[in-house]
């Protein structure tokens, strides 16, 4: 009978950390662990350390997106009552205490495995780390995410963090080249305006928790506007400010086509479909579109670095 108790721990926590973040992989695993591939496509030759940077990174992403859960959904209760009943918190899987303790024992794990890194010469992630950190603690614990500018803001630097950690692990050196900046600063500065798409669908469950979101200050046909009008001009901003441009810089890589399409994916829906449950569905794209631009870096430097395209 202990035996068998023993066992369900595991089974219990890893169902429990699965729960936590099953929703954001997208967003908050997949595109890290990419772009961290793309940057051992342009700095490692070592296959064996190449293996060993691709187990860092999978480590690492599951903690930053774990990070940010644990807290986000202990303090997020009221809200997930309405649309997320999944959470293992609402779902009854563990109690309020038992979340707050995964959020230090998760959150402390986190910052000890960047502080490794960071010794073993990766002080870009322990800088990534503790700017993320500080942006979701203040907007969780803080209650800045009421504010709306200051929840896209940390949705913004969580992605400078993400891409400049996975960078640095992928084998990238200090300072790091154009080519990777372009993609840390483009995406970094655009996510702190698209983040606000994700309101659209949560317009009830922020209003139970007083939070004043961007569709709730413009008000919804004004903000869903000015919303298409950017993921319509999107493409351009990518051209210029995220892919690194060619000689011939007027024209697009191939694969920049694949994001072109899924922003226009989503000026369609935000047009068409505007129940809370298809603004859910809309937003979905947004994750997509940016792990699309991830893929994208992927084959860029493996074009770069291999073939010297």
């Amino acid at each position: 009978m202990v035996t068998g108790r023993n066992n369900a721990v595991p089974i219990k926590e890893i169902d429990v950390g699965f729960r936590y973040i099953v929703t954001d992989l997208m967003a908050g695993v997949f595109p890290g662990i990419v772009f961290g591939i793309a940057s051992i496509i342009a700095n490692e030759r070592n296959p064996f350390i190449a293996f060993i940077r691709i187990l860092c990174l999978v480590g690492y992403m599951l903690l930053y997106i774990l990070g940010f859960t644990t807290i986000n959904q202990v303090t997020g209760v009221a809200e997930d009552r309405v649309w997320k009943i999944h959470r293992p918190i609402v779902s009854g899987l563990i109690d309020l205490n038992g979340g707050t303790k995964r959020f230090y024992i998760y959150n402390a794990i986190y910052l000890i495995f960047s502080i490794l890194l960071a010794i073993f010469g990766m002080v870009p992630v322990l800088v990534s780390t503790l700017a993320w950190m500080g942006a979701y603690l203040a907007c969780s614990v803080g209650g800045l995410s009421r504010i709306w500018w200051c929840k896209n803001l940390m949705n913004g630097i969580g992605t400078f963090a993400m891409l400049g950690a996975t960078w640095s692990i992928g084998g990238g050196q200090w300072p790091f080249p154009s080519e990777a900046w372009s993609y840390i600063n483009g995406l970094g500065f655009a996510i702190c305006w698209l983040a606000g798409l994700q309101d659209f669908r949560d317009v009830e469950a922020d209003t139970a928790v007083g939070r004043k979101t961007y569709p709730m200050v413009f008000g919804d046909s004004r903000a869903r506007f000015l919303m298409k009008i950017t993921f319509a001009l999107l493409p351009i901003y990518t051209h210029f400010f995220v892919f690194p441009l060619s000689s011939a810089w007027w024209v697009p890589y191939p694969w920049e086509y694949i994001p072109l399409g899924l922003s226009w994916l989503i000026v369609h829906r935000l047009s068409l479909y505007q129940t809370p449950e298809e603004d859910r569905e809309t937003y979905n794209w947004l994750p997509r579109w940016y792990f699309s631009i991830t893929v994208c870096a992927a084959i860029q430097f493996f074009l770069i670095y291999v073939f010297n395209t």
